[in-house]
């Protein structure tokens, strides 16, 4: 399993969004998300949607949204 993130997504307000999927591959990952924010009454993911792959090998620390407008 490969671990994902994106941020950007349209949410309920206008203030920023991210999510962490764990999924097979970038295809796998935008159908769950996809499934999950339909669930939450959102949109899915626009076309040119980006998933950016953590490497599971790097010691790392991933700042998603810092609240920064």
């Amino acid at each position: 399993m490969n671990v994902y993130y994106i941020t950007g997504f349209e949410g309920h307000n206008p203030v920023g969004t991210a999510a962490v999927v764990v999924a097979n591959d970038r295809g796998h990952a935008r159908r769950l998300l996809d499934a999950e924010l339909k669930g939450r009454g959102l949109n899915p993911l626009e076309r040119d949607a980006k998933f950016v792959k953590i490497e599971g090998a790097v010691t790392q620390a991933i700042v998603l949204n810092d609240g920064q407008y």
